[in-house]
Formats: C-alpha cells, sequence, structure tokens
C-alpha cells in the first residue's frame, strides 16, 4: 500500500485505513486492499477490490446512512476484482512472506491498476455510464435483483422513461416485495394506473416546498384539460410564459408535443402518497400541487 498510494494519490485519492477513495461529483470511486482469512504470522494473503458507488442508489437504498462517511467497498453498485477481469480473467491473491520482493509485488499491482482499473472507473463512475451498462444486462458483482432494482431507480431519475415500464415488469416477476418497494419511493411511477390522462386533468402548481425543482424550472402552473390540451405557464419576475400543447400518457409517461414547433418530449410522471404530481424530464424531479379540479 505504501508503494501504490504516491500513484493513486496523484490520481486524486485519499488513504483511509486499507482503503483509498477519489470522488467524481457526487460519485465515489473505491479502491480496497483486502486481508485473506487464511493469512497467518508468516503469510499476508491479500486481493484488491475496486468499484464504483452512487450518490443517487446510496441515499435512495439507505435514508439512514451518515451521508458524511465515505462508502466502504461492499456499498459500492459496481465493483470488480483487480485480476478477475481482463487481461487476467482470473481471481488474484497476492502472497507475502518475509523474503517477498514487495516492490516487485507493487509494479505488478501499479500496472493493473494503471491498464485495468482506473480505466474502468473512470469510464463508470457516472451514474449514466451504470444505467447504460445495466440496461445491457451486465452487472458485475450484482444478483439480477440488484440490477434491476438500482436500474429502476436511475431510469426514473436519468431517463429513458419508455425503458421504466419493462425494467419494472421484470422486477415484479422475480420479486414482487421489491417491485413494490421501489414504486413505493418512486411514487408508483413504474406502476401506472392506466392509459388513461384523468388522474392529470386539471390545475397543478409548482410545490412551494420543492427547492430544488423550482431552482432548475422555476414557478410554474401546468393546465391540463380535458381534450389533451396542456396550457404551461413559467412564472418570471414581472411576467408570465405561456406554451401551448398537446399532451397524451403512455404508461407513465407523460407525451408532450407542441403544435407550433412540432416534437414530442416524454416526461415520466407519478404521484406521491399525498397525491402530488411529480414529473421527471431530464433527470431532475419537480413536484407539484393541484390547484383547482
Amino acid at each position: 500500500m505504501a508503494l501504490v498510494a504516491p500513484v493513486l494519490q496523484r490520481e486524486g485519492f485519499s488513504k483511509r485505513g486499507t482503503t483509498f477513495l477519489a470522488k467524481h461529483e457526487e460519485n465515489w470511486k473505491v479502491i480496497h486492499f483486502q486481508k485473506s482469512r487464511n493469512s497467518t504470522s508468516d503469510e499476508v494473503i491479500f486481493g484488491v477490490n475496486f468499484g464504483i458507488c452512487s450518490a443517487r442508489l446510496l441515499d435512495f437504498f439507505t435514508s439512514s446512512r451518515d451521508a458524511v462517511r465515505p462508502p466502504q467497498v461492499a456499498e459500492c453498485h459496481w465493483r470488480q476484482r483487480l485480476g478477475a477481469v481482463p487481461p487476467d480473467g482470473g481471481d488474484r491473491w497476492w502472497s507475502i512472506r518475509s523474503t517477498t520482493q514487495t516492490a516487485k509485488i507493487g509494479e505488478e499491482i501499479l500496472g493493473q491498476l494503471r491498464t485495468v482499473a482506473l480505466p474502468e472507473m473512470e469510464r463508470l463512475v457516472r451514474d449514466e455510464a451504470l444505467r447504460d451498462l445495466w440496461l445491457k444486462g451486465q452487472s458485475p458483482a450484482l444478483t439480477e435483483l440488484q440490477r434491476l432494482q438500482n436500474l429502476a431507480v436511475l431510469l426514473s431519475l436519468l431517463g429513458p422513461a419508455e425503458a421504466l415500464p419493462r425494467v419494472m415488469e421484470d422486477l415484479r416477476r422475480l420479486s414482487t416485495g421489491a417491485a413494490r418497494v421501489i414504486e413505493q419511493r418512486l411514487g408508483s411511477v413504474g406502476e401506472p394506473p392506466s392509459t388513461e390522462p384523468s388522474e392529470l386533468i386539471g390545475i397543478w402548481i409548482s410545490d412551494s416546498d420543492d427547492v430544488e425543482g423550482t431552482r432548475e424550472f422555476g414557478r410554474a402552473t401546468l393546465d391540463f384539460q380535458s381534450d389533451g390540451r396542456l396550457t404551461y405557464t413559467t412564472h418570471l419576475p414581472g411576467k408570465d410564459q405561456k406554451m401551448f400543447l398537446t399532451f397524451r400518457v403512455d404508461r407513465g409517461v407523460l407525451v408532450t408535443n407542441q403544435p407550433s414547433a412540432p416534437r414530442e418530449d416524454r416526461t415520466a410522471y407519478s404521484f406521491t402518497a399525498d397525491g402530488k404530481l411529480v414529473l421527471w424530464f431530464g433527470g431532475q424531479r419537480s413536484i407539484y400541487v393541484r390547484e383547482r379540479e
């Protein structure tokens, strides 16, 4: 660890016990030196694990977690064992005895960190990259249940919204209980009651408690009419800006179009337990309360 520490520190990692951590925006890159239980007083056997921890997923599934504490490698949502990925392809453990040339082992580990671990972590450190990996059905170190759970959350937050119903369907087939938990936390976005827009009809205004959504989209009023027309009003300082749209729904996705500049936009929507409307557009959530029917 002393041999690899200077190199990892130059890559932005800091050392915490037997773990090196680097933060990328809100996510974490994690490298962990794991001592084997088979180690003795004469021989230390160890492996090197590396992974990516998504802050979004960590907060979603572990709401009581201390947000200040950096994650452990076991909390990573993607992880590998150094030597278990190309080019080696095996589950590699190293052994150190009193006669072992540790510098040689250090150079071997550094070589694999530089050529395998660091590039892979850089490639997958963003949630969009994890989502795309899981959409392909690839989920190193995860069960199929965990892949579907994580993927459902990221699809609801980042899109594409049209991929979410199929993932939720697969999740229900695997575990109705797990699907129910996801639906409850996301406001049932994975299981809309129907393709009828009746639950949207009426006037909705920005929730005064929705600080992030208001900061991103401004204060707005949405007027859904029963004939498929939607008036979207943004309340700017000193004036209102209106957009006249058409809308329809498609299994939990709000599909809007602007006749003056035709182009369909798809926005996942759901309802909270207390009846608030939640929209997910471009990975950003906004919340609205019903003003009147």
